[in-house]
């Protein structure tokens, strides 16, 4: 549950290379606030820069495929993974992560 929530961030690679600019509309959050989760997911070897775009790294796949997307609801995810039920809210400043029930 440490890093789940860069999950939102790391969601938005569809399987491709993306810039900073397409994650911050993927993610409807200002540029430095997408940058800001940028620098956190690279420091934690989720993604890596490459040219002028991003990419995930293994670590951040295993992640990804930890925990299965149960609801999406505009900036709102309800993830199920192997500790539990997890809803995962984009807000304006930052992201909240709160424990649900599965049910």
């Amino acid at each position: 549950m440490k890093d789940l929530w860069l999950l939102p961030l790391l969601l938005c690679f569809a399987d491709d290379p993306s810039s900073a600019g397409e994650l911050s509309t993927c993610l409807g959050l200002p540029s430095s606030r997408t940058k800001t989760l940028i620098y956190y997911a690279r420091k934690a070897g989720y993604i890596k820069k490459k040219e002028n775009t991003y990419e995930l790294t293994e670590k951040g796949k295993e992640l990804v495929e930890s925990f299965e997307v149960v609801e999406r609801k505009g900036k709102r995810l309800k993830v199920k993974g192997k500790d539990g039920c997890f809803l995962v809210f984009v807000r304006k400043r930052n992201v909240k992560v709160l424990r649900v029930p599965c049910s």
